[in-house]
């Protein structure tokens, strides 16, 4: 960069893709929570109809499988497009009750589920309930993984934020433009991220990411250059040279 304005236009750009990432890390961090928290309440409740006689073990296990995977899909629904991307290429879906039932009596007994006794059937449809509230390790780590990395980027833009705003001359000018070039980036982001599922398909978070960093970065741009030359025909200036529109 060979002018301050160029500068402080590549770091409003990195701020804005610091905001994208980091509001997108939060909402996922935040889904993750409320799925472990549904899936726990789900299981307990199930639990408690078997041992209250109101449904059988098969039942319940048949019951609770299925829930599970409904509110896995739910939750997906809710998950941004690199939340979404991340969690298909963890888990494609959910598994089915057949295969939890040989999971579980291979796993408890060392036999398939037809080898079981009926006593020994019950025992795996009460670990299905059970495993049904269970969040495994990995996506647990995943999740906290995310969210340090969300707290960090927001620590980082608004780091970024602090600096082109004291290092500049006008401190007013700088604020409104910060917050158009974080704006701009949100909405871009928003917009490529409609576009990743056709782009990158399912299960690819890298691409998600590359997309989603992309529509960030053309959004601040746009946002800048409109700002700039609404700027210039309001007070009849020329845009700053080398930043917001300029790079343009």
């Amino acid at each position: 960069m060979s002018t301050y304005a160029d500068l402080e236009t590549a770091i409003q750009l990195m701020e804005a893709e610091a905001v994208n990432f980091a509001y997108r890390l939060s909402k996922d961090t935040a889904v993750r929570e409320a799925y472990v928290a549904t899936i726990r309440e789900m299981s307990a409740e199930i639990r408690s109809s078997v041992f209250q006689g109101t449904l059988t073990p098969e039942q319940g296990a048949r019951f609770a499988s299925e829930q599970r995977n409904v509110i896995l899909e739910a939750s997906r629904l809710k998950n941004s497009p690199i939340g979404k991307a991340l969690a298909e290429r963890l888990k494609s879906q959910g598994l089915k009750f057949g295969d939890l039932a040989e999971h579980y009596a291979s796993k408890l007994f060392k036999t398939s589920f037809n080898g079981l006794t009926v006593s020994q059937q019950e025992e795996v449809y009460l670990e299905i309930i059970e495993a049904a509230g269970r969040d495994r390790p990995r996506f647990t780590a995943a999740s906290r993984n995310l969210s340090r990395l969300a707290k960090g980027l927001w620590l980082l833009s608004a780091g970024m934020a602090i600096y082109n705003i004291a290092s500049a001359e006008d401190k007013v000018e700088a604020s409104i433009e910060e917050g158009v070039a974080v704006g701009g980036g949100l909405a871009g982001g928003a917009v490529a991220g409609l576009a990743v599922s056709m782009a990158c398909g399912p299960g690819a978070p890298i691409c998600a990411i590359v997309v989603i960093g992309m529509g960030s970065i053309f959004g601040s741009l746009g946002a800048l250059w409109v700002y700039e030359e609404n700027k210039s025909n309001v007070k009849g200036t020329q845009p700053r040279s080398g930043g917001g529109g300029g790079s343009w």
